[in-house]
């Protein structure tokens, strides 16, 4: 689980990343609706797959499986 900020969060992908098994699970939090693009992009390119988002307010949470 990362809840760190839009601009955290796509820099530290690749740690995250390596940390992660097949079928891993990665569930980030602390951005805005707006932001998700921008980290589904970055954990697209570190081999996450995008599963779903969820909103409150605007905030989201976002969830991504490992595809190893």
């Amino acid at each position: 689980i990362a809840n760190i900020n839009r601009n955290i969060l796509p820099n530290d992908m690749k740690q995250y990343v390596a940390c992660m098994h097949t079928k891993s699970e990665l569930y980030t939090s602390g951005s805005y609706i707006d932001d998700i693009a921008a980290i589904r992009e970055e954990a697209e390119k570190n081999g996450l797959a995008f599963v779903h988002y969820k909103e409150k307010n605007r905030w989201a949470e976002v969830k991504f499986i490992y595809k190893g």
